[in-house]
Parts: C-alpha cells; structure tokens; sequence
C-alpha cells in the first residue's frame, strides 16, 4: 500500500506561485487523529515527504508526487497578515491504490517564495509539514 499522502503537497501547492512549479514537502511529528491508535497508517501515507510536480494534464490546481500520488487543489486561501503570509488549503489527495482523502492545511510563511510551515490534517492523520520550491 504505497499511500504517500500528497496531502501536505498539497499545503503549499495552493499558493498561487507554487501551482505551477515543483515543490518538496517534508512531514514529521506524524500522529493518528484517533486517541491510542497506532500511528502507523499515517506513516504509510506520508513518510518523511516527497516531491511534487504540475501534473501532465496541464491543469494548474493538479500536482502529482514523485510517488505517483494525485493531489487537485480543491481550495487555496493564501492571505498577507501584518507582513506575514497565512494559508488555509483544502486538497483531494489520491493514492497508488486508488484510495483518496481530503486533506487541509494550515501553514505561514514570511515571504512566499520562502516555503510554508505548519500543521496538516486528513481526518486520521494529523502532523508537522513544510513545503519548499524545489
């Protein structure tokens, strides 16, 4: 079960600038949502991370990961707050498997092309991310 959860790609894949541009991201602190459940499908799902590129159908809001994974941007809410970029993402995650989830993200930035750093979500899931330009 090669389910690399693209979901935290998906984290700064909504900025506008990182729609179209390659990225890495990189998750830690990875916990099951669940109280004592083992955490272990969430390292499935995401590991230490991957990286992302726009998607051969051209689409801006789709990436896919150097693990085969489909990541479409279903909202991308990236704001400036008293010199601080602030981003709220949504992202339909799909896996080798076929399986999918929907993802959010939570992450800021002091500039945008500096990469995003926060926290992630996929309902069972939930952990550190950041996400780069590679």
């Amino acid at each position: 079960m090669r389910s690399v959860l693209l979901a935290t790609c998906f984290l700064a894949l909504g900025a506008a600038q990182a729609n179209a541009q390659s990225m890495q991201v990189t998750f830690s602190d990875l916990q099951s949502v669940i109280p004592n459940e083992d955490a272990g499908i969430c390292q499935t799902r995401y590991g230490d991370g991957y990286g992302t590129t726009p998607h051969e159908n051209g689409a801006a809001h789709h990436k896919r990961s150097d693990s085969g994974h489909t990541i479409h941007i279903k909202k991308s809410d990236v704001s400036l707050h008293h010199g601080v970029y602030v981003m709220n993402n949504a992202y339909d995650v799909g896996f080798s498997d076929g399986s999918s989830t929907e993802a959010h993200v939570y992450a800021t930035a002091l500039s945008r092309g500096s990469g995003f750093a926060g926290v992630f979500t996929d309902g069972r899931c939930k952990g550190m991310v950041t996400i780069a330009p590679k």
